[in-house]
């Protein structure tokens, strides 16, 4: 048997070489140092170490050699896992003189490529990515060196550095230029920019390359690469926008506070001002209103005219989740009054339907409707119907409350026409259920199944899984009239 690093020198019976699989790893461990001890901490070590025979074996003789409890151990290897699997000049003692001498064997466009990837997250890449990061190199020879040599794998036509210390080694020791950065931040800030227009469709393709944009914002930012900072989070981290319509509220976190930290280092109040409102809509998404609050006021203090009335719609809006509806009504009159002033139809509307929220969580129904009403008549005087389609569904859920059925009926068959003429289908699902509800109040059980089915095939169609519960929820009380 011949072993070697070299794919094409092994021929057609090659025989690829796969890390061990924990419990392999763990086996290994125990050998080298001595211990039947097979806690967390051990098969994190064989976790982080990825399974490569040779760092678990180093670990192992460290721990035997010098009694250093695993806990340790553990701790410092997560810090900085080549030091701890340097034990020597050799490639037998050291992860880092075995990775050297396998990269000495690569040319320099191959080692620019691995490290390009290292900058990158360990996950896999498009190759246009590297084309970008090096326009002027052509790339197809230098990859195929690496996958040949077994430094990177292909993954369909996308590549990954085969093993993590690989691409932690790459990382520490072939960091790119700060021009490289650039061309990588220009390419994935035009990247995220084009495909967040597409919508869902759009989304699924920034998924694949989602971890790898917060990477590079994060490189951006330990570089003082300030401009870069700002471009990719204004780029993914927009309200409306494909981190947040997505729920992705880690990565959405992430961003933010890392587009306010640059936006403080370049005095940039606007971007400021934007990225600490946008975070406190995602700390309140979580359920973290207090911290929202805290973050909206910030936003305040700096804010100009033309965005503080949607602060203080969210501050309002924030209010009303900690069942603070006066404060919240105050924030949503100040709001209207600024809106006003700078004259956004579509900003008014919203804010009135968020007051009627207020008012309805307050119990004062008939103001709610009030409010309800003056944003419907603005939302068909400016043509959102989106918009128009939700008013009218608020007004029919208010009407079934106050015990009118047939006036709540018109208002919901309005906004279900709506929904479906645009192809709001997450809307279209809740006016379903609600007609449903109404037909049950009526004693019409069979018609309100009908709707609720309806309802819940249509939420199981887009994923919305909260929409899903409660129309089951309602199918059981449902059936449960029909058999008492």
């Amino acid at each position: 048997m011949v072993t070697t690093r070299k794919k094409q020198d092994a021929g057609s019976q090659r025989d690829d070489m796969q890390s061990l699989p924990t419990d392999e790893a763990v086996k290994l461990f125990q050998a080298w140092s001595k211990s039947e001890d097979d806690t967390k901490p051990v098969q994190r070590i064989c976790e982080l170490t990825g399974g490569l025979p040779l760092a678990v074996r180093l670990a192992g003789k460290y721990i035997f050699e010098t009694g250093e409890p695993v806990s340790e151990y553990l701790e410092d290897l997560e810090n900085t896992p080549l030091e701890e699997l340097n034990q020597g000049d050799r490639k037998l003692e050291s992860v880092p003189v075995l990775l050297k001498r396998s990269l000495n064997q690569v040319s320099d466009n191959a080692i620019s490529i691995i490290g390009i990837a290292g900058i990158l997250a360990f996950s896999s890449f498009s190759k246009e990515v590297i084309q970008a990061a090096m326009p002027d190199i052509p790339i197809k020879k230098p990859i195929n060196e690496l996958n040949n040599y077994g430094l990177l794998n292909r993954i369909d036509k996308r590549f990954i550095i085969s093993h993590a210390l690989i691409h932690t080694y790459a990382r520490e020791n072939h960091n790119p230029d700060n021009k490289v950065i650039e061309r990588i931040s220009e390419y994935y800030n035009s990247y995220a920019r084009e495909y967040r227009e597409q919508g869902p469709k759009g989304y699924e393709v920034l998924d694949k390359e989602k971890k790898h944009i917060m990477r590079v914002t994060e490189e951006c930012k330990t570089r003082k690469i300030w401009q870069w900072v700002n471009e990719l989070v204004w780029a993914v981290g927009n309200i409306g926008g494909y981190f947040y319509t997505c729920g992705y509220w880690v990565e959405h976190k992430a961003a933010l506070t890392l587009g306010i930290y640059a936006a403080k280092k370049t005095h940039d109040i606007k971007s400021q001002c934007e990225f600490l409102n946008n975070l406190g809509v995602t700390y309140r998404n979580l359920g973290q209103t207090i911290e929202s609050i805290k973050l909206f006021k910030q936003s305040l203090k700096i804010s100009d005219r033309l965005v503080k009335d949607k602060i203080l719609s969210n501050l309002g809006n924030a209010y009303c989740d900690l069942g603070q509806t006066e404060k919240a009504i105050k924030c949503y009159e100040k709001a209207l009054s600024v809106g006003r002033y700078i004259g956004s139809k579509h900003r008014e509307s919203s804010i009135l339907g968020n007051m009627g929220n207020a008012f309805y969580a307050y119990g004062q129904l008939l103001k709610a409707i009030e409010c309800y009403d003056k944003a419907l008549s603005i939302s068909r005087e400016i043509g959102a119907r989106k918009d128009e389609g939700i008013w009218l569904g608020n007004i029919g859920v208010l009407y079934r409350d106050l015990g009118q059925t047939e006036k709540a009926i018109e208002y919901c068959e309005q906004a279900l026409s709506i929904s479906r003429d645009i192809g709001h289908m997450k809307n279209e699902a809740n006016q379903l259920n609600i007609l449903g509800s109404v037909y049950c109040d009526l004693g019409e059980t069979e018609k309100a199944i009908e709707y609720y089915k309806k309802s819940h095939s249509i939420c199981r169609e887009i994923g919305h899984r909260h929409g899903e519960v409660i129309c089951l929820s309602n199918l059981g009380k449902a059936y449960t009239d029909l058999t008492t």
